[in-house]
């Protein structure tokens, strides 16, 4: 270990030293190239395969345009469904042709990059099942100036260590399949999920909320004790950055509890129906984290539900939505995302990071890494709402 400044800025700055583990990364970059003959709503995958030792991914750099691609998944898998230099992905039987796509990281909205925990990672080769790595870019509905676009990539850097890791890191979707169609101008609609698990004890470490222009609120939820104790994973909004946020609690999910998710639309100003489907004019209610567990050949990487929640679980009070705006055209946005602000999952960003640096952050914004320093940018004592903006 060797320690390492972090700088806290707001009006001051405060210096303190944590210590970081070194390790010796590998790098490998996975990009479509973009083409003007590309469709809006077109699905197209990319597959690579990992280096043949046991190794650990640490770190998800996204390099994305904001204006062409509307969210980007990443998996792994045994074999790929196609080994052409780029296929259409759409259906899901198209990832994989040997062993399931296991979901690894996920991107929206101009979001940022993820870093994992100190001596967590996503093992790859080796008794993992996963050989190839699987990029799959949804296209969002093509900009005027597509023409000056053609020739440019899109995608992601992961980072590995062939360093081994005490805890692997595996990803839990909570995902609606199926529901009746949304009516048009109604403030709330509720769809919720729920599952019982039933496999090793995990710990949720960081999560991310998926919805198109409908969504205002996505929560999750650890259900314990039949019902008596709802502890929240995470809760944002899905027209904010879809990144991995670090959760909002310390919990252990343990074989009997219940995983659960709120997902929350209003449909003011919609004069339709709104399916559920996944083309960007439906909708969806994903609900992702990220957890940790022991690093052992049973382990599971990657579960799911997609079941209703039962009738007699009652969910905390439901979301009012007292302050509807209209949809955001995010789309608008400009330019390619970087990976100099970005979250670092390791007990430095957010309310985390009190008790560690021994000092009152605010609502902290950016956090960046940087020639053996560590800046935190935050807004001390003044707290940012919506009623600090007409949006």
């Amino acid at each position: 270990m060797r320690p390492v400044t972090v700088l806290i800025a707001v009006c001051s700055v405060f210096v303190v030293t944590i210590p970081i583990t070194t390790q010796q990364l590998t790098a490998l970059s996975i990009l479509i190239p973009f083409s003007n003959n590309t469709e809006s709503n077109e699905y197209q995958c990319k597959g690579m395969s990992v280096p043949l030792n046991a190794s650990y991914i640490v770190r998800f750099e996204p390099m994305i345009n904001t204006s062409l691609v509307h969210h980007m998944l990443l998996y792994g898998c045994q074999l790929p469904y196609s080994h052409d230099d780029v296929w259409d992905c759409k259906a899901m039987f198209k990832l994989c042709s040997v062993g399931q796509p296991y979901i690894l990281f996920g991107w929206g909205r101009n979001a940022s990059g993820v870093q994992l925990p100190n001596g967590v990672g996503f093992k790859v080769r080796g008794d993992s099942h996963i050989d190839w790595l699987i990029l799959q870019l949804h296209y969002a509905d093509m900009p005027k100036d597509v023409n000056q676009l053609s020739g440019s990539a899109n995608g992601l850097t992961v980072q590995l260590t062939y360093q081994p890791k005490p805890l692997l890191a595996g990803v839990y979707l909570l995902a609606a399949a199926t529901y009746k169609p949304f009516p048009p101008s109604t403030n709330v609609i509720n769809l919720d999920l729920a599952c019982q698990h039933s496999g090793d004890t995990i710990v949720p470490f960081a999560y991310r909320v998926h919805a198109h222009s409908l969504g205002v609120k996505i929560t999750g939820y650890v259900v314990k004790h039949g019902g008596e104790e709802w502890v929240e994973i995470g809760s944002g909004n899905p027209r904010n950055p879809q990144a991995f946020y670090p959760s909002t609690s310390n919990i252990t999910v343990t074989s009997g509890d219940y995983l659960a998710a709120r997902c929350v639309y209003s449909s003011i100003g919609i004069s339709h129906v709104t399916n559920l489907g996944s083309d960007t004019n439906d909708e969806m209610c994903n609900f992702y984290f990220m957890y940790s567990t022991h690093n052992d050949p049973s382990a599971v990487s990657f579960d799911q539900c997609s079941s209703p929640a039962p009738v007699d679980l009652e969910f905390p009070e439901p979301y009012t939505c007292p302050d509807i705006v209209p949809p955001i055209d995010w789309q608008k946005k400009e330019g390619l995302l970087s990976f100099d602000h970005h979250w670092i999952l390791n007990n430095v960003a957010g309310s985390a990071a009190l008790p560690l640096l021994g000092v009152a952050l605010g609502q902290v914004t950016a956090v960046q890494a940087r020639s053996g320093h560590v800046y935190v940018l935050h807004r001390g004592v003044a707290e940012w709402n919506t009623k600090l903006a007409n949006l």
